[in-house]
């Protein structure tokens, strides 16, 4: 796995080789999500880890919890300032990642830069535009995030990854916690872009993200950088590459209110106890 690819930062944080990787049973997975979790958690502690070499006023981070949308947004800025030419491959040189990869990409980027993030509110990131989403359908997309990279067994019961989920004892901690960082961050040149509202109206959320970042809104250019950014066409420059791992990580459906499959009443309820704070003041629920 090259500094390039597209995977975010669930995926590469320990670069674990196939015999260090154990697959976790149903007594285990607790054990393994929290190694997992403090592995990032030692990357992320490093000095400015969480910084590219240089920072400029006009930088505009792209952040987020995971499993939030960030990949999709990264994607539509990139076709927007490349005018449609963004792929898999050349991502990550337009849109870095600063959790992997090497920094000094971000060097030789045009200003303003546009940088991926997942970290929590940090004082040192001058514009951020944080991408929103429904908190339920992240801890969906989470758990099958984590069968799939063979974190947990796929006989892992929902039940029990959203217990883990709830403590905040998966990468990144608390999602409550992640989000009112931001939302009580004081920081002024915030933006906030709700996933749902990009799944509805991918065209003018982007041009806010545009407007956001001093650039001109050219509504053409975000008519291509949409096309240019559909699920299809992932999925299909993923497979012309051969790449059928990359499809099968980063794109599921991306369907908002999937929650609804798996939640009981009961952990519906539990989950409102812990998460209702940043859900109302997201809007998902009044």
């Amino acid at each position: 796995m090259g500094n390039n690819d597209l995977f975010d930062l669930e995926v590469q944080d320990e670069r674990m080789s196939n015999e260090s990787r154990v697959r976790v049973g149903k007594s285990g997975w607790r054990h393994q999500l929290g190694r997992v979790r403090r592995a990032v958690g030692r990357r992320l502690s490093g000095v400015k880890a969480h910084l590219p070499n240089e920072v400029f006023p006009d930088d505009v981070y792209l952040d987020s919890y995971p499993r939030s949308g960030n990949t999709w947004a990264r994607l539509l800025v990139g076709n927007y300032i490349t005018g449609g030419n963004c792929t898999r491959d050349s991502v990550p040189e337009i849109v870095p990642d600063i959790h992997w990869g090497d920094r000094s990409v971000c060097d030789d980027l045009a200003r303003p830069r546009f940088i991926k993030s997942h970290v929590p509110y940090v004082p040192e990131y001058p514009r951020v535009v944080y991408i929103s989403r429904d908190g339920r359908d992240v801890a969906v997309s989470y758990y099958y995030y984590y069968m799939r990279l063979e974190r947990i067994d796929e006989d892992t019961p929902f039940s029990g990854f959203l217990r883990e989920f709830n403590r905040g004892r998966v990468m990144f901690g608390s999602w409550s916690e992640h989000v009112d960082s931001w939302l009580d961050s004081g920081l002024e040149d915030l933006l906030v872009v709700r996933y749902e509202d990009l799944k509805s109206d991918a065209k003018n959320e982007l041009l806010r993200i545009v407007r956001f970042a001093g650039l001109p809104a050219d509504e053409e250019l975000a008519d291509l950088a949409v096309e240019k950014s559909t699920f299809e066409t992932w999925q299909s420059s993923e497979k012309r590459a051969g790449d059928t791992a990359g499809a099968r990580l980063h794109a599921r459906s991306g369907a908002a209110g999937q929650y609804q499959d798996l939640f009981s009443p009961e952990e519906l309820t539990e989950f409102m106890a812990i998460h209702g704070k940043p859900m109302k003041r997201l809007g998902y629920v009044e």
